[in-house]
């Protein structure tokens, strides 16, 4: 018996001993994370010439491309552009108070009553539609406008909904 335990110990310390050995032998790269990228003079200037009150600019390097999350007045605003500075699409992200008055009111028409949450604005070469978030008696109602017509792309039931 005592031979038994003695023979299980010591090959419980030659393995630890050997992955010690073993583990040792691996050394990893060393990893350097930078929070800034160097951002190209096109893409830079593009940016400030069409985004000239912009506040707290964020960049970001997507492949080929730069992404810039940023403030302008009082929205959230994401921007994408290639690397020759060419506007790939810009969303701003806001309220019923960003709406254009003419949307707000197809809005309060088709859902009389409602409680807009977000209208985000989406903005692609030559194409512009609103995602509209509404609040509608039981239902969340998701609703895009896109060349002055109101289509209802989405409707949830509010389980908490009185």
């Amino acid at each position: 018996m005592k031979t038994k335990t003695f023979i299980k110990i010591g090959f419980l310390l030659v393995f630890m001993l050997s992955s010690r050995t073993l583990f040792a032998q691996i050394e990893l790269p060393n990893v350097i994370i930078r929070a800034t990228s160097v951002v190209n003079v096109k893409v830079a200037d593009a940016f400030k010439g069409q985004f000239q009150n912009a506040v707290n600019p964020r960049w970001f390097k997507l492949d080929k491309n730069y992404l810039i999350k940023f403030m302008l007045a009082d929205q959230k605003n994401s921007t994408l552009y290639d690397k020759d500075g060419n506007l790939i699409y810009h969303v701003s992200y806001g309220e019923a108070k960003h709406l254009p008055q003419n949307y707000l009111d197809m809005v309060n028409t088709e859902y009389p009553g409602c409680k807009i949450v977000t209208a985000i604005h989406i903005a692609q070469n030559k194409r512009s539609l609103w995602l509209v978030n509404v609040e509608y008696k039981k239902d969340y109602v998701l609703t895009k406008i896109e060349d002055d017509e109101l289509q209802e792309v989405s409707r949830v039931t509010n389980a908490t909904a009185k």
